[in-house]
Formats: C-alpha cells, structure tokens, sequence
C-alpha cells in the first residue's frame, strides 16, 4: 500500500501530461528533421549525426505493433509517450531528493508543458528519448544512499554518479574526487557502472550495421571506421560553429527569451 501511494503520483502526471500530448498531437509529418526521423523510425535508417538510435529501435517496435493511423501518427505517439514518461521520472528524481509530492508535480508538470519541451515531445525528433534514461539515471543515483543502508552496498549508479548530485548536510556539491577511493574499497561496483556506461555507448553500432544495408537515409554512410567516427562526432557540423552573422544571433536570442 505504502509502495501503490508512492507510485501513484508518477502515475497521475504522466496521465495528466500524456492527455495533453494526446488531445494536441501533431497527425502528420511536422516541420524541421520530423520527416527524415519518421523515415528512419519506420525503415530503420541513419538519421544525421549524431543519430538516435534507440528512438529508432523503439520507434520501429511501436509502430508495428500499434496499428493505428498512418505511419507518422504511430511515431508521434510513441515520442508522446516517451515524452510523458520523462515528466513522471522527473516527479520521481524530485521525490527521491526530498521535495514534496505537490512541488514535485507542480515542477513536473511545468516542464511537461514548456514551450521547449512541449515542442521536442509529440514532433518525433529523438532527443526527448534521451530525457528518460537521463531522469532515471539520476534517480538512481539519488537513492543509492538509502539503498545502500537498506541492503548493504551500494548501486553501481549511486557509485558512478551520486557524488556529484547528493552533497552531505552542510557540504556542498563534492567535485568527483570520491569515485577513486569508493573503486579501491568497492572494485566490482565500479565495473558494473563502467559496464552500464559502455551498454549505453554500444547502441550506436547500429548505425554502421544499418548503413550497410543500404537503408532511404544513410547519413554520413557510416560503414567504414573513420566514416563512422566522423558521425559520431558531428564533423560536418564543426565549420559551422560560431560563423553565424550579427542579424541572426541576435535573432536566435530573441527566439530564446520569447521560450522562456
């Protein structure tokens, strides 16, 4: 019971932010890289640099089960949903470092309904199925101490990144200096987190196993070795850092305040 009245909060923001992705979800094809990520979702393609693919995996997986609507509704939906799943991770990593549930949700929900990240959700643009995985990585690391004293040793989560996000009462934000003497005493814990990271690096093979195969969009055709570090790192977009004119920087601040 206790467990149910912890969930259940999560549970209501993401139904409250879920209905109004739902009731304002775009039917079709949306502006800027939508198209190209609907293709890539759906045909398993490379999207540009540095690529999504998780968005894409999982994308492809939604739309073929839900069959509902066209093919763009399908993906719009499925960042719908991932969308409503950050806001309510969010809720949880606010829970779990000590805010109420009324502020919690309240700031949950402010950020489900931001200009910003409203505009990145239902649009299937990738990057809101990074806000997931970054919510619950930081609510794990949050509530490693409480696990820890519960079962004895820590998470590798809480080991890799609890330093940084918890201070002690009295303390401030520890620089990571902790992690060396936490791998002397606990070496294993320290592996399984480098371990997770690597897990998370290891989903961008897909990129030159897909390429292979020729898909609509190959992005940067990143088959060989050095194709494929080229679009990891986002080369082609280096020439372009810092060579936009007054007029437009001034513009993109505009734009910037007017979100806020």
């Amino acid at each position: 019971m206790g467990r149910l009245r912890r969930i259940a909060p999560a549970g209501m923001v993401f139904i409250v932010s879920f209905a109004v992705y739902l009731r304002t979800l775009c039917p079709t094809v949306f502006v800027e890289g939508t198209g190209e990520n609907i293709v890539c979702a759906w045909t398993l393609g490379v999207p540009h640099p540095p690529g999504f693919p998780l968005f894409c995996l999982l994308s492809k997986a939604f739309a073929e089960v839900v069959r509902v609507g066209t093919i763009a509704y399908r993906v719009n939906l499925f960042s719908a949903l991932a969308g409503a799943a950050a806001v309510s991770l969010f809720y949880a990593l606010l829970g779990a470092l000590g805010t109420s549930r009324l502020a919690a949700a309240a700031a949950a929900l402010t950020l489900a309904f931001s200009a910003t990240f409203w505009r990145q959700t239902p649009p299937p643009r990738g990057r809101r199925f990074t806000i997931p995985g970054c919510a619950q990585t930081a609510e794990g690391a949050a509530t490693g101490g409480h696990r820890a004293r519960r079962f004895g040793k820590p998470r590798p989560l809480a080991v890799a990144l609890r330093p940084c996000l918890r201070p002690r009462p009295g303390r401030p934000l520890q620089p990571p200096a902790t992690p060396p003497r936490l791998a002397l005493r606990r070496a294993g814990t320290t592996v399984k987190a480098a371990l997770l990271i690597i897990l998370g690096f290891s989903l961008h093979v897909y990129a030159p196993i897909r390429s292979r195969s020729d898909p609509p969009i190959d992005w940067g055709n990143p088959e060989t070795l050095s194709n494929w570090w080229r679009y990891l790192t986002a080369e082609q977009y280096r020439g372009r850092m810092f060579h936009l004119p007054l007029t437009e920087v001034i513009s993109n601040l505009r734009a910037f305040v007017a979100d806020l």
